[in-house]
Parts: structure tokens; sequence; C-alpha cells
């Protein structure tokens, strides 16, 4: 694009005469990093980019790999406290900049000072350790696994990460960098038979590779190589800003300034205006200077009315006007826009081109205008304000090690649907009769033990109640827990038929329609800052569609902490005032409600929309002037706590409330709201995450939509639960207060907290430290926190009053003192309120200095460490928050009959309630037994890890029809090699009990020759099919006795045994 350009022509001439520095004055915004792109493209040739920070070195490689350059980051080193976790995926990117490089690819890589510091291999040792493998190769196993770990690879049981590797019989997994999932490696002997990658989450496989190559990984000790080692001598070094070239950094300060370290080096600087330098030294003498003149654009911020006037007079000027959208439904929705106020504008694949004005898909961070050759690009950030962040897609695919059983541990209570409450004491092979199988081990009071065979584990699930540690075990076959059941189903039953009379009357109430959306509506969604999630996008959806609808919206969306749910409540409340009603937002706490108000009063100022704050932060008078624009209808939106429910507050045309936590508000202020349900839409909105299980079981008793995805560019906060020590606590607030950011200091005891501040203040006596408590007067209060949320402060310290909602995404440090006094669902909250950027955010837990905590908070301490991955609330659900889940959702008389039963068994009994009162049938399922004389189970050296055997019976156990159990197959071949006898025949009887539980069958029994098929007096078979039956087999089918049929089926092998009976199982439901 730059190559008409003279000027351009002169720098290139330039370059390519090869001066020790260069300077280039005069670029704005992302024509930097154009300019960059197209001089080292002629001809293509590898560079280094230094920038400041992290932040610019996203943006820098965005930029790049826009404008059509090959850019890699490299990411800087960790912290010191670092143990473990997603580390490897820095070493892994790393890795794959040093193999670009060592490979001579012409590739650019953007980095910072610290970055040139971390650790990676040096280049012979990375050369020597790099591993090729290819289909047919043969190769001791053995020396491969050396291999692996000399390679810095963990060995693990499943491999989910990068950097992992395991081993099952014949199959070797491994996960290197050089691709985005892990690969699998199937040998026949020693010889490498195939290579496929597998997703990490299914651990399915998904593409054949010929061959693959294991990159090795950074290890302590071994990596005492630099980038710089990478980098050919005759790569130029690009200065995004030359104060840089002054860094002395952190690690390694003997090394000196960079500008020593880069030595001998071309440079090339990049400066604003010509003849200056932002380095200490001033201009660099000698270097060759060269300007190229670009012009920042202006700021739009969503006023396309203003920018509709800027585009016909460039267009009328003779310019050549581009704008970029971050993907192709932003790109369609800003055409629309503009074709809404009369321009036209069309799609383009490239910058260049005689279009006037159109419409690009891609990232690009700053628009510019080059008036040398007559074009103006504009990015999101001009045209919506405040820039649009997309989702940024991690390297690496990242798995979940399965759950359902997989959490299940020796000592565990598991709840067994007939027999109640037992201990769970592992797997047992055994051998009953003359047949061997897989048996779990439970015991009950008494000292009274059962023996499950693996195919019953559909009746039995991981008690997840309310004290796990006072749980009572039942007696096997005692009458007290078949009462419990009986009470909680006669509760739910109740419940059910509540949650239905209330679904019903509204379903007959008449309510207001809104009109569809309006092009400001799509104005107002096209400034989002974020990509929206499919969940997302589905959810606002569903909210629209009922708004639109006669009858009264009743909505609960629930999400995990920073997924996004405040965007569909702002789109909704958007579409009622575009409709000339007002809306309502109630929230629970005042600094939560100061909050929302600045988030919806920033996403409303280009719109004439009044949006006001009625809570105790408000003076009587101010709070009189909002209460009388509400009964005159000037104001559109309110935003307040239980303020807003007073007897004086009375609206013009309220046509939308929103709840956010509900469930955080009492009885009351609940009856209050039921009021006003009945004839306006009501969204409620909810961070507890709503189990998967309970939302099916309230399907069409409620109406939901639960938002699971996580936003891809959120990096799952690290979490370190440390004892009380000045050391670590100065390194994490001087850590975070380096790059820019906030710090979170969380201390829940009122009395201390000026001493804690005192404390926090002569750790870091820079810093600007503030405290915070619920006990403050009201405006001191909301003083503190608009401080904060404004970046005024650098470290709050406060009580929990923060757990609630805040958001600052400036903050990606919170510590907990005395974590040990919180709960599990507390804490899961406060860490939610850091990791909103994307950057890495740490969360410190901090216990007792002698290291004293009971076993109580060890084990939420240990789950809240363990569950660092997003939308862990789900997870984290299936812990602690389920029964508060269910709790909030259903209320809290429901908390009791979780914990009687458990978890699982109440969603299923809850179902049947539904089901029950909706007049579907409720039939109950008969699980049928199979008897034959063949052995069925997974042998240990096949699938070595009981967690994962228990995983795959408990889902065997599950299988409801012959498609999944040729799925299960296939899973099995692919994860494990090919089966086993004994496997084979366990998927036979699997495949058996599917089409005997279709005809209602209770039990089948074969062997010499002949089978006894007894069926369940509910059978759905009807009896006349059965005759018929009977009389067309010509003797080969007879009655035994009631509901039991005998059959002459074949002897001799297994295979002709099985194929006979399910031959015989098919004509018995054949119409």
């Amino acid at each position: 694009m730059l190559r008409d350009w003279s000027a351009f022509h002169d720098l290139a001439r330039a370059f390519a005469e090869g001066p020790v520095c260069l300077r280039i004055a005069g670029l704005t915004g992302a024509a930097r990093a154009l300019a960059v792109a197209e001089l080292l493209q002629t001809p293509p040739r590898p560079a280094l980019v230094l920038v400041p920070s992290v932040t610019d070195a996203h943006r820098w490689t965005q930029d790049l790999k826009f404008f059509g350059a090959p850019a890699l980051e490299f990411p800087e080193r960790e912290p010191r406290l670092w143990r473990g976790g997603r580390q490897r995926e820095a070493d892994a990117e790393r890795a794959l900049v040093c193999r670009r490089l060592a490979a001579g690819a012409p590739v650019v890589v953007v980095a910072t000072p610290a970055a040139l510091d971390a650790e990676v291999r040096e280049p012979a040792d990375f050369a020597a350790q790099t591993l090729r493998l290819a289909v047919g190769d043969s190769l001791d196993r053995e020396l491969l696994l050396e291999a692996f770990e000399r390679a810095g690879y963990e060995r693990v049981d499943t491999v989910v990460e990068v950097g992992q590797w395991s081993l099952r019989g014949g199959i070797v997994d491994v996960f290197s960098p050089s691709h985005a999932s892990p690969a699998r490696l199937e040998f026949f002997g020693d010889e490498i038979e195939s290579i496929r990658l597998f997703d990490p989450t299914s651990q399915r496989s998904s593409e054949l590779l010929d061959e693959l190559l294991v990159l090795p990984l950074a290890q302590n000790g071994a990596g005492r190589g630099r980038l710089l080692d990478y980098l050919p001598a005759g790569a130029p070094v690009v200065v995004d800003v030359p104060s840089v070239l002054d860094t002395v950094t952190d690690a390694a300060p003997e090394r000196g300034p960079l500008r020593e370290q880069l030595t001998g080096r071309r440079l090339v600087e990049l400066a604003l205006v010509a003849e200056t330098s932002s380095a200490a030294a001033g201009p660099t003498p000698g270097a060759v200077e060269c300007t190229l003149d670009t012009h920042a654009v202006p700021q739009f911020g969503g006023r396309f009315n203003r920018l509709q006037g800027e585009l016909e007079r460039w267009r009328a000027e003779g310019f050549r006007v581009r704008l970029v959208a971050a993907d192709e439904r932003q790109a369609e929705h800003l055409r629309q826009i503009l074709r809404e106020h009369g321009l036209e504008a069309l799609p383009a694949a490239q910058l260049e081109g005689d279009e006037p004005l159109a419409v690009l898909v891609g990232e690009c961070s700053a628009g510019f205008a080059i008036p040398a050759l007559g074009v103006i690009v504009l990015s999101e950030a001009e045209v919506f304000g405040a820039r649009r962040r997309s989702l940024r897609q991690p390297k690496y695919q990242r798995g979940a090690a399965l759950t359902a059983f997989t959490d299940l541990q020796i000592g565990d209570i598991v709840v067994h649907e007939d027999h109640g409450l037992g201990r769970y004491l592992g797997l047992r092979t055994m051998t009953i009769g003359d047949r061997e199988g897989d048996f779990l081990l439970l015991e009950y009071a008494e000292d009274n033990r059962l023996y499950l065979p693996v195919e019953r584990l559909d009746l039995i699930s991981k008690y997840l109640g309310a004290d796990v540690g006072g749980a009572r075990l039942d007696r096997l076959g005692g009458a007290s827990w078949q009462r419990v059941k009986e009470s909680v189903r006669a509760a739910l039953r109740q419940m059910a038929e509540e949650l239905l009379k209330l679904y019903a009357e509204r379903a007959v109430a008449e309510g207001h329609a809104f009109s569809p959306d309006t092009p400001w509506q799509r104005e107002f969604e096209a400034a989002f800052r974020f990509e929206e999630t499919p969940d997302q996008l589905r959810a606002i959806e569903e909210v629209k569609r009922d708004m639109e609808s006669d009858r009264p919206m009743d909505r609960l969306v629930a999400g995990d902490v920073g997924y996004g749910k405040t965007e569909v409540a702002l789109r909704a409340a958007f579409k009622a005032i575009a409709d000339g009603s007002q809306v309502a937002v109630l929230v629970p706490t005042t600094v939560l409600a100061q909050q929302h108000w600045a988030t919806f009063a920033d996403r409303f100022s280009a719109f004439p929309a009044r949006v006001e704050l009625l809570s105790r932060f408000r003076s009587p008078k101010e709070q009189k002037a909002v209460v009388e624009g509400l009964r005159r209808g000037t104001v559109d939106v309110v935003i307040g706590t239980h303020r807003l429910l007073s007897k004086d507050v009375a609206f013009k045309n309220l046509g939308l409330l929103i709840v956010d936590e509900e469930h955080r508000f009492g009885v009351a202020h609940k009856e209050r709201m039921k009021r006003l349900r009945a004839s306006v839409d009501v969204l409620a909105l909810t961070a507890t995450p709503i189990p998967r299980t309970l939302y099916m079981s309230l399907s069409g008793v409620r109406d939901m939509s639960v938002i699971e995805t996580p936003p891809l560019d959120r990096l799952p906060v690290e979490t370190f639960v440390r004892r009380f020590n000045k050391a670590v606590i100065r390194e994490a607030l001087e850590r975070e207060l380096e790059r820019g950011g906030q710090v979170f200091f969380v201390h829940n005891r009122v009395q201390s907290l000026p001493s804690v501040t005192r404390f926090v203040q002569e750790l870091v006596p820079d810093a600007r430290v503030i405290a915070a408590h619920g006990q403050m007067k009201e405006r001191e209060l909301e003083a503190t926190m608009v401080r904060f949320v404004t970046g005024q402060a650098d470290v709050l310290v406060s009580t929990a009053i923060v757990e609630s909602g805040l958001d600052i995404p400036a903050s990606n440090t919170i510590v907990v003192n005395r974590a040990d006094r919180f709960g599990l669902a507390q804490l899961y909250q406060l860490r939610g309120r850091v990791g909103r950027e994307r950057q890495q955010a740490y969360a410190y837990l901090l216990v007792p200095a002698d290291g004293r905590v009971d076993e109580q908070a060890q084990r939420r301490l240990r789950a809240l460490q363990e569950l660092t991955e997003l939308g862990s609330g789900f997870k984290l659900a299936l812990r602690d928050l389920e029964i508060r889940g269910a709790g909030n959702l259903l209320g809290a008389e429901q908390h009791g009959h979780i914990a009687a039963v458990g978890y699982d068994l109440y969603s299923k009994l809850l179902a049947e309630a539904v089901r029950e009162l909706r007049g579907e049938p409720t039939a109950a399922a008969v699980e049928p037994v199979i008897s034959v004389a063949a052995e069925g189970f997974l042998p240990d050296d096949y699938v070595p890890e009981v967690n994962q055997r228990l995983a795959l019976y408990k889902r065997l156990a599950g299988a409801a029809t012959d498609a999944e159990v040729a799925e299960l197959r296939a899973e099995l071949l692919d994860r494990f090699g090919p089966l086993p006898e004994h496997a084979e025949r366990l998927l036979d009887i699997v495949r058996l009990r599917v089409a005997a539980r279709a005809l209602g069958v209770e039990k089948l029994e074969a062997g010499d020759g002949a089978a006894l098929v007894t069926f369940a007096p509910a059978t759905p078979l009807p009896p006349a099919r059965l005759v018929r039956a009977i009389q067309a087999s010509r003797g080969r089918l007879r009655m035994k006795r009631e509901f039991t049929v005998e059959a002459a089926v074949a002897r001799g092998e297994w295979p002709r045994v099985r194929d006979s009976l399910l031959r015989l199982l098919e004509e018995l439901g054949r119409p």
C-alpha cells in the first residue's frame, strides 16, 4: 500500500543501505505497524520489535498481523512465586518462537525488555533435544519416554495441557507447542503406526498427521539461553519508544541498559516528531532520519451523525475511507448503521482498492490518515469510543480432566438410590462363581458392606450435601432412608406446584409487547467493547423474544462472575427505553448501585436517555428530584438499592425491572417485587452458577438463560495459598503496582483495619493506600470507592464489601488475609473481582503465619486452588455452590432437602415431580439384569487409572442407545488402543442391556442353548404382540410363567450366543 508513496521509497532505500541506526518520524496510530510491516516484507526477513509493556506487545502483534506480517509475541518470564499451572503455555510460546527463528523463518518477534531476559534453552541444546517423529519410524519406547523427560515434559494420567505426556499400553499422548492441540502416537511393537491430533477435553482424535515435532521446553536450570541468541546478527531491531533502550531489567541488572546489549545490531527507532527522542541521551548521533507524514483521526464515540458528516466531507475531498471491524458480525452491524445514515459501505478484503468507502474485517488498534496517499483508516476505537476487545483465543487448547466420577476419592460419601448414604472404599476386581468382574465396595452403618457391580453405577452418585463431614451412614435394609426420600419427594411436589402455578398465571397475564429492534438499538449494541460469546448472544435473543411477546417476561440469566450478564441487561434496558418505557435496576448494595450507574450512564451517553441513581449515597434533595422525575416520566433509567421499593417511589410508565442478585433481598422486598412482577417484564441476574442438572430439572417451570462460556481472552486467576509473610505480600503488591495495576487487600475485621492499612503503607511507601468498610458513613464510603474505581488510589484495604459485583478492570491482584475464615463461595466471589482484563491476575490467600488451619478450611482452600479454570464457578458449584445455588433459586427451605438426599438424587426427584405435575408419564425405568456366560470388565492394564475406569463405567451404565455404545467403543479404541476380550464382552453386555431396557425386560438369562426373558409388569410391550411372536416362532418361544418367555438360542462361542440373543430381543420388539 505504501509502495506508491515517494517518502516511503526514500525510507526503503535508506533501510536497504543498512545504516546502524535509522529513525522514522511522523508515524501515528496503527500506521507505525503498517510502515514496519511493509519495510520488513521487502524482502521478507526476521526482526525484533521492542515495546515498553505487555499491552503494547499485544497491540503491536495484532496490528502487524492485520497488515500481513508474520508476527509472534514472545511472552515475559513469570514471577518467582509461580508454582505449576499455566506457565507452561508461556514456555511453549517461547519454544515456538525459538523454533521459527532457528529454522530461518522471516518472523517478526514482538517483545518487552523483560521478555528478553526470559530463559530459553541454548540454541545447540534446543536443536539436540528437538524430536521429529514420523509414521513408520521404529524407535525404542523407553528411550522416547526418557527424551520427553529431558525435553522438560511432565508425566500425567491424562494429557490436558501443553507440556504434558502420558502412556497407556501401546499409546503415547504428548502435547508439543508445535500444534494447538495434543498428539496421540499409536505404536505397533516399536513402530509408530499412526499420529493423530486430539481434543484435550473430549480426548477424541480429530486429525491425522504424517509427522510430529516435539519441541523442548525450558526447565529450571536448563534455560541459559536468551531470545537474542536466536535472532540473526543482521536482523533489524525496531524500537517503538526509544526510552526503552535505557531500561535496565530487574532480572539481570549486571547486563546494563538495553542499548549496550544491542550494540552492533541495526536499530530502527520510531519517533512522533522529527529530530527528537524519548531516550535519555536524545537522538542517536549519526542516525539516518526519514519522515513519513501521517495524521491522527478524530474520535466519534458512537455519535454517528457526526461520523456521517465527516465521511461525506472526506469523500468530497477525494479520500478513500476504510473502516475496520473486529469480525464479520460487527462489520455487518457497521454497514447496516451506515446504510441507515444514507451511506453505502462495500465489504473489502484489503486496504488497497478504489472504493471510496469500505468496511474491512480485522484487528486494528487505532486509526490514521495518510494525506499523501488520500487514505483514511478508522478503527472501532474511533467509531465507537472505547476500543472493542475481541476474544483472544488461547494459543493452545486446554482440556479439563473428565468430571463426574473423576473426583471420587476413597473415603468419599456416596448416595445409593435404594440404600442411602454409604462410604466409597475403592474398586475391586472379584470372581463370583466362575465369572470375574469389577465391583465398587461401599461401607454402610454397623460395618455392613455392599459390593455394587459396575453396571449398576447409575444408582449411585457422589454425595454433594451440606456438611460432608457430618453426614451419617445409613443402615443397609433400614427404613429411615425410604422415609427421608418420601418427605423430600412430597416437599418437592409442593414446590413444583407453586412454581407451575406462578408460571401458569403469567402465561395468561396481559403484558406489554415491545417493538422489534430499532436502528438505534443496532448502534447501541455495536458499541459493546467485547466480542459477545455464543451463550451471551443466545441469552440476549431469548430476552428480546420474551420482551416482544405480549405476556410479562420473568427470565433468570445465570452466569459466572464477569461473564457479561450486565450487557444482557443493558440491551434489554435500551430496548425498553426505545419503546418509551422506564427501566428500574434493583441491586443489593449501594457500592454496586454506584458502579452500575457509572456503566449505564457511560453506555447511554451517546443517546438522549436520562440515567439516575437512587440510593443512600444521594442527598435527600437529590433523591426527591429523582423520585419526582420518575413520577413525571423524565427519568428513563433508575438504578437503586431497596430504596427503589419504598412506598413513595411511583413510575409514570415502568416497562422493565432488572434485579441483580435477587437472592440477597429480604422477604418483604421480594413481596413488593412480586406485586410489580404481575404486570411488568422482569429480568433477574445471578452470578451463583446454576448447575446444568438443576437447569434441566426446572425447564418449563422457570425461564432461564445460562451463560457458561467464559470470554476467551480472560486468563484464569492464578491462586496461591501462602502463610502470612511480609516478603510475599510486598512482592505481590510491588509486582502489580509496577505494571500500573491496582490491588485489593481484603481484611475482614473492622477493628484492626487501620493497623493493617498502616502495615500495607509501610510495605509500599510510594503507593496511594486507602481503606473502606461497611460501617463508614455513606458519603465517605462512596468517595473512597469512587477514588479507587477511577484510579486515584493504588491499594484498597477493605472488608469483604468488595465481594459483590464490583468491576474494576485495572485491579488484577487480590490479597485475602485470614482466607481460612471465609466460605468457599465467598472466596470464589472475591477472586472474581480480579482478572477482568487480558492481564494475568493473581489471588493470594493468606493463612496464619504458624500455618494452623482446620480441616474444613484446608479443604475449601484446596478446592479453590484446584479450580482455577474459567467458569469453574460451575465446577465449584459441585463442591459448595450447588447447594447454595439451589437454595437461592428455589428458596432456603430446600437446603435441608438437598442435605438429606444429596444433590444428584435431589435433581432426579425434582425432575420427576415436575414431569408428574405436567401430566407427562413418569414410569420407573427398568434396569435389566443380564446373566450370561461371559465376563465383561475393563482390565486395569488397559485403563490403568481408577477414576478414568469409573468414569467410563458410569457412562456405559448410562448408555441408552446402540449409537451411544458404538460411540463409547470408538472412544476406547481411540484413547486406549485395540480392545482386549474382556472389554469387548463388556460392550456386548451393555448392548444387550440397551435392547432389553427398551422392551421393559427385568432379567435376561442365557446358557446351554436356552434363554429366559422376564418382563417387568409395566413393560411397554403389548401382550397381543408377544402372543403373535410366540405363534410365529414355530415352537422356539414359549411362555414359561407369567411375564417370562423361554427361547431356544445358539450354543457355542460367545459371538454366536450374543448375536442370537440380540436377534431374539429384536424379534420380541418387532411390531
